[in-house]
C-alpha cells in the first residue's frame, strides 16, 4: 500500500456522512454504495523513467478520505488489481504490476469508514518495454508465488542485467535495470517486502549492496570507511535482522606469492558499522586454506552466517569444499567436500566414493546440520541437487537424497532453495558458450524430493537467456492482484468493488 503525507498539514472537516446502516450491516463490513460526500476531483498519471509498467498516480480528493485503486483489463478479466491509500486529500499511489502492451480500465474511488464516495474512471495504456525481455514457457502450478530472478545474455555480450519478476504463468511484471554495466550476473538478489529489492556482488567495485524500489530508485547503499575500494563478489544477502552478508575479493599470500582470495563482511545499516568481518588470508595462515596457490583457487560463491550457531559457511567452487569458520576465533573449524574433515555415506550408512562429493556448487542453503547443494559435477559431467546432513561428532556426512534428470549438466551457476512445504526450488542457470550441455536452456522448476517429481517448472525459450539466482515472492506482498492473492479478492468485496 502507498500513499503521500497530507498536503495540507491543518485539520480536515468531516466530510463523511454518518451511515444509514444498521447495525448488523455495519458490521458486517460491506461498503454501501455511493453515500459519502466525497469526490474525486482529478486524477493525474506520470510514466516512471525506464519502468513503462510502472505509473505514479495523483488523485485529489474534494475531502480527505481513504481511496481505493482499481484497474482491470476488461469487464471479464478475472484479474483487478487493488492499491489503496490511507487517508488524505491529496493521494500518491504507485501502480505495479501491470502487463506490457496492455490497455487498464481503472476506478478511483473516495472510503469513508463503511461508505464509498463518488468514484472517477480513468484509463492506463502501457506500452512497450524498455530493450529486449525474454519469453518463457510454464508447466505446471507453482502456487501463491511470483518467480525473481537475474537475466542477461551475456555470451553474445547482449546486456543489460536485470531483476525480473515472472508471474505463475510466466509473464514479466516488473522488471529492475539499474546495474551498472561492469557488473557481472555473480549477484545476490532478494525481495524484502513492501516493494523493495536488494542486490549486490558482480565482480566490480560498482557492485555495492543496494536496497531499490519499484521505481527502480536506489534507496540504500552499503558504505563504509574504505568500501569504495573494495570488489563485491558474488554473495550479498540481508539477514532478518537488517544486517547485511557481502563478499568481496581479497589478496592472499604466503611467502613471495600472491593469489586471489575472499572476505566476508557483516554490516549494520542502522549503527554504519562492520560487525564482523573474515579474510580467507586467516585459512592460509591456519594450514587450512591451500597456501601454494595461484589465480582464483577457491573461487568462493556463496556464504551464510547462523548468529545463534556462531558459524558462517562459506562455498569454494574450485576447491569443491564448503567450510565453517567459528565467527568468535575466524578459525575454520570444519570443511566439507573430496579430502575434508566427513566421510561420506549414503541414507543406509553404506559408504560412497568421493566423486559423489559435490564438484563445484552453486547457491546453497545451510539448515541447522543439514546442507542443500546444487552439484555442478563438472568431473563427473552430471549436475545434481543433493542434500546432506553433517555430524561434526561422528564426522559423518550422509546422503539423504540426490537428483538429476536426463541432460541435467550445467559446468557453473545454479541454486537451490527450500521451500516452506518441504520442497525444493532449482535454478538451473545454463550457459550456452561454456561447457555442458549445448542447446538446452535456463530453468527455474519445483523439485519434490520425495517423489522425484517437478510439478511446476519455467523454461527460458531461448538458449542465450542466462540466470544465476532464483527466488520466490509471496504473491499477497506485491502487485496487488486479485488473480493470485485470496485476500484481494476478499477486499474487493468487502469494499463493494
Amino acid at each position: 500500500m502507498s500513499g503521500l503525507v497530507p498536503l495540507i498539514a491543518t485539520f480536515w472537516l468531516v466530510a463523511c456522512s454518518s451511515s444509514p446502516c444498521e447495525d448488523a450491516d455495519c458490521d458486517s463490513g460491506e461498503v454501501l454504495a455511493e453515500e459519502c460526500d466525497v469526490a474525486v476531483n482529478a486524477v493525474t498519471q506520470d510514466e516512471v523513467a525506464d519502468t513503462p509498467q510502472v505509473r505514479d498516480l495523483t488523485v485529489s480528493l474534494t475531502s480527505a478520505a481513504d481511496l481505493a485503486v482499481t484497474c482491470q483489463r476488461g469487464a471479464a478479466d478475472p484479474e483487478v488489481h487493488l492499491w489503496e491509500s490511507p487517508e488524505s486529500q491529496e493521494h500518491g499511489v504507485l501502480l505495479a504490476g501491470l502487463l506490457a502492451e496492455t490497455n487498464y480500465q481503472c476506478e478511483a474511488t473516495p472510503i469513508c469508514g463503511d461508505l464509498k464516495g463518488t468514484a472517477r474512471s480513468f484509463k492506463v495504456e502501457i506500452g512497450q518495454r524498455l530493450g529486449s525481455f525474454p519469453s518463457v514457457n510454464v508447466v505446471g502450478d507453482i502456487g501463491q508465488s511470483f518467480v525473481l530472478v537475474n537475466h542477461a545474455r551475456f555470451c553474445d555480450d547482449q546486456q543489460p542485467l536485470r531483476l525480473l519478476v515472472f508471474d505463475a504463468v510466466g509473464q514479466i511484471r516488473w522488471s529492475y535495470a539499474g546495474f551498472p554495466l561492469e557488473v557481472k550476473m555473480s549477484i545476490g538478489h532478494q525481495y524484502l517486502g513492501n516493494g523493495e529489492f536488494f542486490w549486490g556482488g558482480g565482480e566490480t567495485e560498482l557492485g555495492d549492496p543496494s536496497f531499490v524500489d519499484l521505481r527502480q530508485e536506489t534507496l540504500d547503499q552499503v558504505a563504509y570507511p574504505g568500501s569504495e575500494m573494495l570488489v563485491w563478489h558474488h554473495e550479498a544477502r540481508v539477514y532478518p535482522d537488517g544486517q547485511v552478508l557481502s563478499m568481496v575479493e581479497t589478496t592472499n599470500t604466503y611467502g613471495s606469492n600472491a593469489w586471489k582470495g575472499f572476505g566476508l563482511d557483516l554490516f549494520d545499516p542502522v549503527t554504519e558499522e562492520v560487525t564482523w568481518s573474515y579474510s580467507s588470508q586467516a585459512g592460509v595462515d591456519q594450514g587450512v586454506l591451500d597456501a601454494s596457490s595461484t589465480g582464483d583457487p577457491y573461487h568462493a560463491n556463496w556464504a551464510t552466517v547462523d548468529g545463534e550457531a556462531g558459524l558462517a559457511y562459506v562455498s569454494l567452487c574450485e576447491a569443491e569444499q564448503v567450510i565453517a569458520i567459528d565467527m568468535s576465533t575466524g578459525q575454520i573449524v570444519w570443511s566439507f567436500g573430496k579430502g575434508g574433515d566427513f566421510a561420506l555415506v549414503d541414507a543406509s550408512g553404506a559408504s560412497l566414493p568421493d566423486d559423489d562429493f559435490p564438484q563445484c556448487q552453486h547457491g546453497l542453503e545451510m539448515r541447522d546440520n543439514t546442507l542443500l547443494v546444487f552439484d555442478n559435477g563438472q568431473t563427473r559431467e552430471e549436475s545434481r541437487v543433493t542434500e546432506f546432513t553433517l555430524d561434526v561428532d561422528t564426522w559423518t556426512a550422509t546422503r539423504n537424497w540426490t537428483w538429476t534428470e536426463e541432460d541435467f549438466y550445467e559446468l557453473s551457476l545454479g541454486d537451490v532453495d527450500y521451500l516452506d512445504d518441504g520442497t525444493v526450488l532449482v535454478g538451473r542457470g545454463h550457459v550456452d558458450c561454456l561447457d555442458g550441455i549445448q542447446g538446452a536452456f535456463s530453468e527455474v522448476s519445483n523439485l519434490d524430493p520425495e517423489s522425484g517429481e517437478t510439478p511446476w517448472r519455467m523454461t527460458f525459450t531461448d538458449s542465450e537467456d542466462v540466470i544465476y539466482r532464483a527466488g520466490l515472492i509471496d504473491i499477497c506482498d506485491v502487485f496487488g492482484s486479485s488473480l493470485y492473492c485470496p485476500e484481494v479478492a476478499e477486499r474487493l468485496e468487502v469494499l463493494g468493488l
